[in-house]
């Protein structure tokens, strides 16, 4: 064995008889620590996943009113509040995610009276990954990334002006969109579509919508063909 480890000293790395071997490796930066991060992923319903977050989100509140010695901590079944702040808790997991420069970049408005401003050429260049927001004039209010648009001085509800912004791929837009799908009755892709703009902008809409619209087993039921049986062979007689 020694004769052979010396026999093995004496190539270079550099000789061309020496095979090189190239190891790639990716690495993510995924918070596999925050219970969020795994909750938004274990849910195959968006309402179930809604509930749980809401229920995480008020214990967090109970605790802190626990450590303050503060009085009456809400108590009772889920309000439509608690229901619009697990949403937005559960939006603010999935752009931090895919949306972490941005959300860098971008100035934070507490509120929607701040005007909305465009990305500067200097942005675009220090972050390229940016320029598929371009057009939309990204606008962060209160930690989640909205749609800035022209239409801030229109009669249509805040979030009819202001959407928020959602990426196509992760699993919670399948769940979001067939969630909106089954409260409209099952409705087709460009229903819904119209349906979910009115509080998200979803990039690659109209892709990501048919795309989950094909999850749905009842729409899979019901637009089944009809089966059709082979007929046997016809007898022969002599």
């Amino acid at each position: 064995m020694a004769e052979t480890a010396g026999f093995l000293e004496d190539f270079k790395a550099d000789e061309p008889e020496v095979k090189k071997l190239k190891v790639c490796a990716t690495s993510t930066n995924e918070p596999q620590n925050d219970i969020m991060y795994r909750l938004v992923r274990r849910y195959s319903s968006f309402v179930d996943l809604q509930r749980s977050v809401a229920w995480l989100l008020r214990y967090r509140q109970f605790l802190r009113a626990r450590v303050n010695k503060s009085s009456n901590p809400q108590r009772g079944p889920l309000t439509c509040m608690e229901m619009a702040n697990a949403t937005m808790a559960i939006v603010r997991v999935v752009q931090k995610e895919v949306f972490s420069q941005a959300l860098n970049v971008l100035h934070n408005h507490a509120d929607f009276s701040s005007p909305v401003t465009t990305l500067s050429v200097d942005q675009l260049k220090k972050h390229p990954s940016l320029r598929e927001l371009q057009r939309l004039s990204p606008y962060l209010v209160d930690g989640v990334l909205r749609v800035g648009g022209r239409l801030q001085h229109s009669q249509l509800p805040t979030t009819a002006k202001h959407p928020v912004l959602l990426p196509s791929k992760p699993p919670v837009t399948d769940l979001l969109i067939l969630d909106c799908h089954v409260r409209e009755g099952h409705m087709g892709a460009s229903y819904i579509l119209n349906s979910l703009y009115n509080n998200f902008w979803i990039l690659k809409g109209k892709a990501a919508v048919k795309k989950a619209l094909r999850l749905c087993y009842s729409c899979k039921f019901w637009k089944a063909g009809i089966g059709k049986e082979q007929m046997a062979p016809c007898l022969y007689t002599e």
